[in-house]
């Protein structure tokens, strides 16, 4: 039987360049990287958690928010982002931030949900702001 000519999974790359083909692994280096760059950001500026109530983390080019939900909503920061793209904080809070806190966080905040359906766009919204 003659093999195809296009590559396979487990063809070396050609000509010493790297393959075009996505990785099974795609996207899981970076999976953490929002939940390692806050606990960098807050040990590095401790000084922006002590006073939460006067100051303010800029997030320049914020993408779908990710990483300013997890300063606004998990450490009560407030957050102004700059983003050309209209982000959904509360959303990415529910879908992709809560999924990753531990199990013990998850079930505080699935609770605070039962009591109050909103309490997540109300926090997004005394915390969190966005100039597109």
């Amino acid at each position: 039987a003659k093999q195809s000519q296009g590559s396979s999974d487990t063809d070396p790359p050609r000509n010493g360049k790297r393959a075009t083909r996505k990785s099974a692994r795609h996207g899981a280096r970076n999976q953490n990287r929002h939940k390692n760059f806050t606990k960098w950001l807050l040990e590095k500026f401790p000084h922006i958690a002590e006073n939460s109530t006067s100051m303010h983390v800029l997030d320049v080019a914020g993408g779908k928010g990710e990483l300013s939900a997890r300063l606004s909503m998990c450490h009560s920061l407030k957050v102004v982002m700059i983003d050309p793209r209209e982000a959904n904080v509360p959303s990415v809070y529910l879908n992709d931030v809560v999924p990753k806190l531990p199990k013990k966080w998850q079930q505080s905040v699935l609770s605070r949900l039962d009591e109050s359906p909103s309490f997540v766009e109300e926090e997004a919204r005394k915390r969190f702001e966005q100039l597109v």
